[in-house]
């Protein structure tokens, strides 16, 4: 057993393993990229980096809310082995509005977890958000 997966196995995260692999993919995607890329540009590069490590993801899925008779169309940048909603937003400083964003994909999606990845102009941050409305943890 490695350092890695002594570390990771803890009863109070969600997907854990699958986590610290989509953070390295993150950080690896700040150093290769740099900062004050356009969010497709880091978009493109994590859903590359995921696949080659095997990871399933889809891009730009859409996901659809329905408000009385109207059905709203809204896109996750990237939904990692059906289980984890990854929005990108370039930028230093978190936004209670891209907290906001993520938690309405997780409304929507029923997915329990979601990270913010933030590419500011020195270092990349990372945020879990739990979707703890339609909690099944």
């Amino acid at each position: 057993m490695s350092f890695h997966e002594g570390c990771l196995k803890r009863n109070d995260l969600l997907y854990p393993e699958l986590c610290y692999r989509i953070n390295g993919v993150i950080f690896e995607t700040f150093k290769t990229l740099g900062p004050n890329q356009r969010e497709k540009y880091y978009q493109f590069f994590i859903a590359r980096k995921l696949k080659d490590l095997n990871i399933r993801c889809i891009l730009e899925k859409p996901l659809f809310l329905s408000i009385y008779d109207k059905t709203i169309r809204l896109y996750a940048d990237l939904i990692v082995e059906d289980k984890i909603v990854i929005e990108i937003k370039r930028g230093s400083y978190s936004k209670k509005v891209y907290f906001e964003q993520l938690k309405k994909y997780l409304f929507v999606s029923k997915y329990q977890l979601g990270i913010l990845a933030m590419f500011g102009d020195r270092r990349a941050k990372i945020y879990r958000v739990l979707n703890i409305i339609n909690k099944n943890y």
